[in-house]
This record gives C-alpha cells, structure tokens and sequence, in this order.
C-alpha cells in the first residue's frame, strides 16, 4: 500500500521528516515545518502539530486510507485555524469500484479543514457526491479565494459554489462525468460576485453550462440585469479542450477570454456581460471554422487585443473586425490558407501592432499606408513574393512608416542557445541579442547588422567574426566572462 504523504509549509522553506518536528521546537517563530511524510494510519502525527502555524497543507494518496476512521481518531483539520491553503489528492489511476467512491466520501468527510482556509484544492476524487462540507461549502468554508477541482472520474454535479462571497479563482478540470452544469451552481440571487478568473479545461463530454439564475430561458430576466447577478467581476475567462460546451442561453462576459480547442463554445447566439465590463483581450486558438469566429465578434467591439490562432480555413479578416475603433494589437497565427489583408484595414485607426502568419500573403494593402500608429509589424513565414515586395519592391513604401518590419524566417544561426530578433528586414538582419551563446568562428557575416548584444558569454575568445566586426550602431557586450 503506497504511503499517505503530507507536505506543509509555513513561513519558512525548511524541510523535515515528521519526527524531526520536535526537533525545532526552540527555533523563532513561524520558522517552522515544511515538509513531512506519515503511513496512511498515523495522521494523529499530523495532528500533534497544529499548534506550528502551518499555512498550507498537502495530503496525497488519499487512496490509501482503508478506513474513513483513520483520519479523524487522533484530530481533525479542524485544529489547524491559520491554516491557508489545503490540498487533498486521490491517485485515481486504478479502476474505481463501487467501494472506492464510497470510502472516498467518507474520508472527505472527515477531512473538513477550519473555516479560516482561503485555498482548497481537490484532485482525482473518486466519489459520484461530495460530502456535506463540501455541498454547502459556503457555509461552512466562507472565506475562500481560490478552488481547485481536477481529476474527478465519477462525479456528475459540482457543489454550489456560486455563494462563496470572496471566491476570486475557480478551476474545474479533467471531469469527465459532467455533462452539464445548470443554476443550481449559483444558488441564490447574485452569485460569484468576486470572481476574477474561471478556467474550464479537458471535459469532452460537458455540453451545457447554464449563464442564468433562472431555471428557464427567461428573455427579459437575461435583458434586465445585463450580466450583473452573474460573474460581475470575471477579468478572465479560459476554456481549453471543451469541444462540446455551449453557454445558455448567452456566452458570459470578461474583460480577457482565452478559447482553445473548444469549437463549440463559438456557437452562442449572445453575449451577456456585466455593465462594468468590455471585452478587450480576445484569444482563439483552432475552434473549427472561421465562420463560427463571427458570431463571437460581433459583440467585442471594445477589444483592443485580438488572436486568432489556427484556423485552416481563414483566408482574410472577419469583417466584423473593421469596426473595432479601439484595436491595438491583431495577430492572425498559422492560419496558413490566410491570403489577403482587406483594404478597409485603413479603418483600424488605434493599430499599433499586426502580426501575420501567411504563406499565401502575397501583398500588402493600399490602406495599410493610412494606418500612423502602426509601429509593429511581423509577416513571418510569408511568402518569398511579399518579402520581396517589402525590402525592394512596390511594398516599401507602403511600410516605410513603420518603426520595426520583420518579414523572414530566423537563418539558421548554429547552436545559438539564445536568441532574439527584433528587426530583420528580408535577409538583411538589423538587430540581434544573443543569450549564453556558443559562438562559432563559422556564424554566418551579417554585414547589414546595426545592432548586437550578448549576454552570459563564457568562452575564453571572442570569434574572428566579433574581432573585426563591420560597424553597427550599437553594441553591448553584458556578463561576458
């Protein structure tokens, strides 16, 4: 049987065995224990210690316990009340059987940490319920900040969290028995009202997660209170490898969004924000088809921020984009079938960076001329015909205005182990920084380069190529041993 292990740490980063904990009984206060390992039988020496001031607490292979009365005959968490962060962990790799969720219940149960904790974490729980504490968690743990729940092969529901009045981060992972998530997560009016970040990740099988209090599609509710009884305060929402999820009757709001592998969650008709909130960091990372990307669009006309990632079938920009007066930064990333920059581009008045992978982009729009705060732009992977055009052909011109043009692939530099290009023009490199480089005397002559750095050099000699080097207008040579 694979031993229970308690990990604690405090104020200070010692770490002991738990019958070194008396040890340093005499040492100053609130430098105390760190670390500790116990036999699955022996949490009363665990319980011994919650005079140490232990902030936080990990118990792993909770699937060891045979029985529930082995973690409460000596104490109970309970004891420990400036106890900031707990963490309970199943190793849920065997086969669950009926027994298992059961005894798992039962050790929750006994596992109820005082109602000063900030922090829970629980993963690979192996119950289809939880126990009491937990399914009326605001009770009894009000003061939490941050929940975690992961690794939860058999559970259907999760606990009404909607109540908790300081919860500012919530992570629901890996839990593969939820298919939907209704109302009855908010519970009462006005719910998650402190929630600043949400994360959903790796659920193939949750369809539906319900963005009402109401039980039923009640349009005027969902047009009156415009978002503010739910998620009022949410800065980021991250949704990653839920390919099935949909909002109903509406996608929440956030001021940042992050969508990857999720290609459904794009089909909602509406978007409901809080009427202090305007989405302005939007990121889309290969959610189907570019045609879904529209709807979503439609109702970020604040964004400053947008990224549109992998998407096959993009060709040129959604047209809903030519209306986002407050556009700062657009990057269109290995969307390979990405041919054309539209002519209304001249419309993004507030453009300061674009940054487009295309092979297929052949030129530059007209247009592009008329946008004077461009002060970035990045054409990586483009064509050879655009390159071209931009170091000496129709295209120059259009881009002379802009502070920084990167239109070219990194040349192959030879084992360099760090390295940053921040301007390079066609084949012609401007600007180079190296980090802990190992230079070699074969580095290919960048006649053009005007500026170089290194940093964290060790070698006893420089190259024959830094010896004589052409002149550049800067040049820095740091921590060069």
């Amino acid at each position: 049987m694979q031993e229970a292990v308690f990990r604690v740490t405090t104020n200070r980063g010692r770490e002991v065995d738990v019958g070194e904990v008396e040890n340093i009984e005499g040492e100053e206060e609130g430098h105390l224990l760190h670390y500790a390992t116990s036999c699955s039988n022996k949490f009363s020496l665990l319980y011994q210690y919650h005079d140490y001031k232990i902030k936080e607490l990990a118990i792993k292979n909770l699937e060891g316990v045979e029985r529930a009365e082995e973690v409460s005959e000596h104490g109970n968490l309970a004891q420990y009340r400036q106890l900031q962060s707990l963490s309970l962990e199943w190793d849920n790799s065997s086969i669950v059987q009926d027994s298992s969720t059961v005894n798992d219940n039962a050790v929750l149960e006994k596992l109820q940490p005082h109602g000063n904790l900030e922090q829970l974490k629980i993963r690979g729980y192996r119950g289809d319920t939880f126990c009491s504490w937990v399914t009326n968690i605001s009770y009894f743990l009000p003061n939490l900040v941050k929940v975690e729940l992961s690794d939860m092969l058999c559970c259907e529901h999760i606990p009404l969290l909607g109540q908790l009045e300081n919860l500012e981060v919530l992570c629901i992972s890996k839990v593969p028995s939820l298919i939907k998530v209704g109302g009855d997560i908010y519970g009462a009016e006005r719910a998650f009202m402190k929630l600043r970040e949400l994360t959903l990740a790796s659920m193939d099988n949750l369809e539906e997660w319900t963005t009402t209090l109401s039980t039923r599609d009640d349009e005027q509710r969902l047009q009156e209170n415009h978002g503010d009884e739910i998620f009022p305060n949410l800065q980021l929402l991250t949704i990653t490898s839920c390919p099935r999820l949909r909002f109903v009757p509406a996608f929440p709001g956030s001021r940042s969004c992050i969508l990857q592998r999720s290609s459904n969650v794009l089909s909602s008709e509406r978007y409901i924000g809080s009427s202090n909130l305007a989405l302005s960091k939007l990121e889309i990372w290969n959610c189907g088809f570019s045609s879904d990307i529209s709807r979503l669009l439609r109702y970020c006309f604040n964004l400053e921020q947008l990224r549109i990632h992998s998407f096959i079938d993009l060709i040129t920009l959604p047209d809903t984009i030519r209306s986002y007066q407050n556009l700062m930064k657009l990057e269109i990333l290995e969307c390979w079938n990405f041919s054309a920059l539209p002519e209304w581009l001249r419309e993004l008045k507030s453009l300061r960076e674009l940054s487009v992978h295309a092979a297929k982009l052949e030129l530059l729009p007209e247009s592009i001329q008329n946008l004077t705060a461009l002060d970035k732009l990045v054409l990586t992977k483009c064509n050879y015909r655009l390159r071209e055009r931009c170091t000496s052909g129709e295209d120059k011109d259009k881009i002379r205005h802009i502070g920084s043009v990167d239109t070219t692939e990194c040349p192959d530099l030879y084992g360099l182990s760090g390295i940053s290009m921040k301007r390079i023009c066609g084949h012609h490199l401007v600007e180079l920084h190296l980090w802990n480089p190992i230079l070699d005397d074969e580095l290919l002559d960048f006649d053009s380069l005007e500026i170089l750095s290194v940093t964290g050099y060790d070698g006893a000699y420089f190259p024959r190529w830094m010896s004589t080097p052409k002149p550049c207008e800067t040049g820095a040579l740091q921590s060069a041993i």
